[in-house]
């Protein structure tokens, strides 16, 4: 049975296990009382059923249900097992990494008009958006209630932004929530301090509690390699912005007069002790420092 369950877990559907399948591993002896059980108000957004095919051919005559509503139903009927429970953290470690590890590359053909607004410049960006939502969504948690427990007990922590997501579950409903993502790592930073916070202090499963460990870690190697690709961005652009500043400079003719008896006074042909000078004016000259120049051909 272990090996039935995580096969349903890693399979690719949004409900994946069958009341067909499980009615006897929750302790029903028949189908139609654990369909029974399972139609409740509070369990409708965790399953799903072809009310067309179930009225017309009544085929297989089951539902189907989601992972939580699994896990929910197992600790309920006193069925949490070690084997069930690395079977799920391994199942959600293996889709929250995929989702955080992945980085696109923006360009200015695909930059869309919210990232103009923002003023996200053109270059290489995490693709998962640092939120109180995705948070509460990765480790299975009430996202409601997580964003109430953050507004209530952690105001001092600097968020970018408050926005809705658009759906919650199987319903369209806007869900608020503190954004953290921002071209400057310094607010960034403040997601993975909100998150070691939330991990010390907010009610939830032990099963959570190890998702969240897992999790933080993978945040925090996915911003520590957004802080690389930042540093190696700026950098080009320093070198940009000096190799601009040379080709711009043009100098005038005074200032090749200027340059040419500094090296008449500094040549180490002609004076021996100004070899360091001579440099130093040679480099002034190519950066169109006109200061220097003025400073030892004056003398």
């Amino acid at each position: 049975m272990t090996q039935k369950i995580k096969d349903d877990f890693f399979k690719s559907d949004s409900t994946p296990f069958e009341s067909s399948d499980y009615y006897i591993f929750f302790g029903y002896n028949r189908h139609s009382n654990f369909k029974r059980f399972l139609d409740k108000e509070k369990f409708y957004p965790h399953i799903f059923c072809d009310s067309f095919s179930k009225i017309t051919t009544r085929e297989r005559n089951t539902i189907s249900f989601d992972r939580e509503l699994f896990l929910s139903l197992c600790e309920t009927s006193n069925i949490v097992r070690n084997e069930i429970e690395e079977i799920a953290i391994e199942y959600y470690s293996s889709v929250f990494k995929a989702k955080i590890k992945k980085f696109i590359v923006i360009t200015k053909e695909n930059r869309i008009s919210n990232l103009k607004i923002y003023n996200i410049p053109c270059g290489k960006y995490y693709n998962y958006s640092l939120n109180t939502y995705n948070i509460a969504n990765d480790l299975l948690l009430c996202p409601y209630d997580l964003f109430k427990f953050c507004n209530k007990e952690c105001p001092y922590f600097e968020y970018s932004r408050v926005g809705l997501t658009d759906e919650f579950d199987y319903y369209k409903t806007k869900i608020p929530a503190f954004y953290f993502d921002n071209i400057h790592y310094t607010k960034r930073h403040e997601f993975l301090l909100l998150l070691k916070y939330i991990l010390e202090n907010y009610k939830m499963s032990d099963m959570s509690k190890k998702l969240g460990k897992i999790y933080y870690q993978d945040i925090k190697d996915m911003l520590n390699e957004q802080i690389k690709i930042d540093h190696i961005k700026n950098e080009k652009a320093k070198n940009k912005n000096t190799h601009k500043i040379k080709a711009e400079f043009k100098p005038s003719q005074a200032e090749k007069d200027m340059y040419r008896k500094a090296c008449k006074l500094y040549h180490p042909d002609k004076n021996p002790n100004g070899e360091e000078i001579f440099k130093i004016i040679n480099k002034a000259y190519k950066e169109g420092n006109v200061s220097i120049l003025k400073k030892y051909s004056s003398l």
